[in-house]
């Protein structure tokens, strides 16, 4: 259904458009047919998001499963809306769902990675565009508050789990690796070798 829906829509497809406009450029995202400037990357966010981008791709590369995208490539919601999370996985059954730099279909996780200028009612709207493609699992870490918010998919309903730093994150659909909050929480953070041996023998 998700694929027809694009496929049935190309000549009036305001996605594409924005693909060939906009497409590898991480600052804007498409809601509603309209472009929409994202909020500019905090410094802790984004440092964050290097190290663990580093981590789960040097983790993907050892295993040989699955992809790992960023915010250069976005992720379609509907022909009118799409997102562009901070990192999402996608695993080798799933592959085929990237097509012209962009998701055309469900990441099997979403991680987004909360600027502290973030809106409640900006992140409740994101949230619900996760949920609307049914993405597996959800995750929200909050690198001022030094928390996480976790969203797992059971049957028609989302279970949700929220972590503070002394917890550790489990990525169910990940291979159920596990990070201490610690580890993503605190600088200095591990350097990423030590931590990858720690996931590939744990």
């Amino acid at each position: 259904m998700f694929n027809k829906l694009f496929q049935s829509n190309k000549q009036t497809n305001p996605f594409e458009d924005f693909l060939k406009k906009h497409g590898t450029n991480p600052e804007v995202e498409l809601i509603d047919g309209a472009l929409v400037e994202r909020m500019p990357p905090h410094m802790e966010a984004e440092k964050l998001r290097v190290w663990l981008q580093w981590l789960l791709a040097d983790y993907l590369k050892a295993i040989e499963g699955g992809i790992l995208i960023d915010s250069t490539i976005p992720i379609a919601i509907t022909t009118r809306r799409a997102r562009r999370a901070s990192l999402a996985y996608i695993n080798s059954e799933n592959v085929g769902i990237l097509r012209n730099n962009a998701a055309y279909g469900v990441p099997d996780l979403v991680i987004d990675i909360l600027s502290p200028h973030a809106l409640a009612s900006d992140l409740s709207v994101r949230e619900g565009d996760y949920r609307t493609i049914e993405v597996p699992e959800i995750i929200f870490l909050d690198p001022v508050r030094h928390t996480a918010r976790v969203l797992r998919r059971r049957g028609r309903e989302y279970e949700e789990e929220r972590l503070i730093e002394t917890a550790t994150l489990q990525l169910a659909m990940l291979d159920s690796i596990a990070i201490p909050m610690s580890a993503l929480m605190r600088e200095p953070r591990p350097p990423v070798n030590e931590m990858l041996n720690k996931l590939l023998n744990g």
